[in-house]
Protein backbone atom coordinates (compact mmCIF):
# COMPACT_ATOMS: atom_id res chain seq x y z
CA UNK A 1 0.00 0.00 0.00
CA UNK A 2 1.33 3.44 -0.89
CA UNK A 3 1.28 6.16 1.75
CA UNK A 4 1.39 9.76 0.50
CA UNK A 5 2.27 12.60 2.87
CA UNK A 6 -0.10 15.36 1.78
CA UNK A 7 0.99 18.10 4.19
CA UNK A 8 3.09 18.87 7.23
CA UNK A 9 2.29 21.37 9.98
CA UNK A 10 5.12 22.40 12.28
CA UNK A 11 5.10 24.65 15.34
CA UNK A 12 7.82 25.37 17.90
CA UNK A 13 10.17 22.76 16.42
CA UNK A 14 13.92 23.48 16.16
CA UNK A 15 14.30 26.63 13.98
CA UNK A 16 10.56 27.22 13.61
CA UNK A 17 8.83 29.38 16.22
CA UNK A 18 5.38 30.04 14.76
CA UNK A 19 3.11 27.65 12.91
CA UNK A 20 4.16 26.64 9.40
CA UNK A 21 2.11 24.48 7.06
CA UNK A 22 3.48 23.11 3.82
CA UNK A 23 1.47 21.24 1.23
CA UNK A 24 3.37 18.20 -0.05
CA UNK A 25 0.89 16.92 -2.61
CA UNK A 26 2.88 17.89 -5.72
CA UNK A 27 5.34 15.65 -7.61
CA UNK A 28 8.27 17.91 -6.61
CA UNK A 29 8.66 20.20 -3.61
CA UNK A 30 11.34 22.90 -3.39
CA UNK A 31 12.33 24.33 -0.01
CA UNK A 32 14.16 27.57 -0.71
CA UNK A 33 15.55 30.20 1.63
CA UNK A 34 18.63 31.66 3.25
CA UNK A 35 20.61 30.14 6.07
CA UNK A 36 18.73 29.61 9.35
CA UNK A 37 15.28 30.02 7.77
CA UNK A 38 13.92 26.56 8.68
CA UNK A 39 14.53 24.41 5.58
CA UNK A 40 16.36 21.68 7.49
CA UNK A 41 13.93 22.04 10.39
CA UNK A 42 11.03 21.09 8.10
CA UNK A 43 12.84 17.91 7.01
CA UNK A 44 13.92 17.16 10.60
CA UNK A 45 10.31 17.66 11.72
CA UNK A 46 9.05 15.06 9.26
CA UNK A 47 11.70 12.61 10.48
CA UNK A 48 10.99 13.34 14.17
CA UNK A 49 7.23 12.97 13.69
CA UNK A 50 7.72 9.47 12.28
CA UNK A 51 10.64 8.25 14.42
CA UNK A 52 10.62 10.35 17.60
CA UNK A 53 13.67 10.20 19.83
CA UNK A 54 15.15 7.37 17.74
CA UNK A 55 16.52 10.06 15.40
CA UNK A 56 18.29 11.91 18.24
CA UNK A 57 21.50 11.09 20.08
CA UNK A 58 24.28 8.56 19.74
CA UNK A 59 22.23 5.90 17.93
CA UNK A 60 21.36 8.33 15.12
CA UNK A 61 25.00 8.44 14.01
CA UNK A 62 24.53 12.11 13.03
CA UNK A 63 27.19 14.23 14.70
CA UNK A 64 25.05 17.34 15.29
CA UNK A 65 22.48 15.22 17.15
CA UNK A 66 25.00 13.70 19.56
CA UNK A 67 26.24 16.92 21.17
CA UNK A 68 25.26 17.88 24.70
CA UNK A 69 24.85 21.05 26.73
CA UNK A 70 24.25 24.33 24.92
CA UNK A 71 25.20 22.68 21.59
CA UNK A 72 22.68 19.83 22.00
CA UNK A 73 20.15 19.04 19.29
CA UNK A 74 16.93 20.25 20.89
CA UNK A 75 13.48 19.45 19.58
CA UNK A 76 11.65 22.41 21.15
CA UNK A 77 12.64 25.83 19.83
CA UNK A 78 14.43 27.97 22.44
CA UNK A 79 11.64 30.59 22.19
CA UNK A 80 8.75 28.11 22.44
CA UNK A 81 7.24 26.11 25.27
CA UNK A 82 6.44 23.10 23.12
CA UNK A 83 6.98 21.50 19.73
CA UNK A 84 4.29 19.96 17.54
CA UNK A 85 4.51 18.24 14.16
CA UNK A 86 1.44 17.01 12.30
CA UNK A 87 1.52 14.88 9.16
CA UNK A 88 -1.55 14.42 6.98
CA UNK A 89 -1.21 11.17 5.07
CA UNK A 90 -3.40 9.36 2.56
CA UNK A 91 -3.37 5.75 1.46
CA UNK A 92 -5.82 3.54 -0.42
CA UNK A 93 -7.92 3.16 2.74
CA UNK A 94 -8.34 6.86 3.53
CA UNK A 95 -6.71 9.60 5.57
CA UNK A 96 -4.32 9.22 8.49
CA UNK A 97 -3.06 11.97 10.79
CA UNK A 98 0.10 11.60 12.87
CA UNK A 99 0.77 14.20 15.57
CA UNK A 100 3.86 14.19 17.77
CA UNK A 101 4.27 16.74 20.59
CA UNK A 102 6.85 17.57 23.19
CA UNK A 103 6.58 20.06 26.05
CA UNK A 104 9.86 21.70 27.06
CA UNK A 105 11.19 20.57 30.44
CA UNK A 106 8.56 17.88 31.02
CA UNK A 107 10.74 14.89 30.19
CA UNK A 108 9.01 11.68 29.14
CA UNK A 109 5.60 12.74 30.51
CA UNK A 110 5.67 15.81 28.24
CA UNK A 111 5.88 13.72 25.07
CA UNK A 112 3.00 12.18 23.19
CA UNK A 113 2.17 10.67 19.84
CA UNK A 114 -1.20 10.20 18.18
CA UNK A 115 -2.16 8.28 15.04
CA UNK A 116 -5.77 8.90 14.05
CA UNK A 117 -7.87 7.56 11.21
CA UNK A 118 -10.82 8.95 9.28
CA UNK A 119 -13.11 6.35 10.89
CA UNK A 120 -12.37 7.77 14.36
CA UNK A 121 -9.86 5.11 15.43
CA UNK A 122 -7.07 6.63 17.57
CA UNK A 123 -3.84 5.09 18.77
CA UNK A 124 -1.67 6.80 21.39
CA UNK A 125 2.00 6.68 22.34
CA UNK A 126 3.38 3.10 22.29
CA UNK A 127 0.45 1.77 20.24
CA UNK A 128 0.97 4.65 17.80
CA UNK A 129 4.70 3.85 17.54
CA UNK A 130 3.84 0.26 16.65
CA UNK A 131 1.31 1.44 14.06
CA UNK A 132 3.93 3.65 12.38
CA UNK A 133 6.36 0.73 12.31
CA UNK A 134 3.60 -1.32 10.65
CA UNK A 135 3.21 1.41 7.97
CA UNK A 136 6.86 0.98 7.05
CA UNK A 137 6.74 -2.80 7.14
CA UNK A 138 3.68 -2.81 4.85
CA UNK A 139 5.27 -0.26 2.52
CA UNK A 140 8.54 -2.19 2.25
CA UNK A 141 6.69 -5.44 1.69
CA UNK A 142 4.61 -3.87 -1.11
CA UNK A 143 7.72 -2.23 -2.63
CA UNK A 144 9.52 -5.56 -2.86
CA UNK A 145 6.57 -7.12 -4.66
CA UNK A 146 6.27 -4.18 -7.06
CA UNK A 147 9.97 -3.93 -7.91
CA UNK A 148 10.71 -7.63 -7.79
CA UNK A 149 13.39 -6.95 -5.17
CA UNK A 150 13.81 -9.64 -2.53
CA UNK A 151 16.36 -10.07 0.21
CA UNK A 152 18.61 -12.99 -0.53
CA UNK A 153 21.40 -14.39 1.54
CA UNK A 154 24.82 -14.11 -0.04
CA UNK A 155 26.99 -17.21 0.52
Amino acid sequence: MIYKIKSIEVEGFRGIVGKQQIELDKPAILLYGGNHQGKSSILNALEWCLFGDKCIGQKSGIMERVRSGSCAWRVVNDNSGSAMVKLNIENGDGKIVIVRKEIKGEGKKGKNLLVSYENGKELWDEDAEIEILNFFNNYLSASRKYTGFHNTEVK
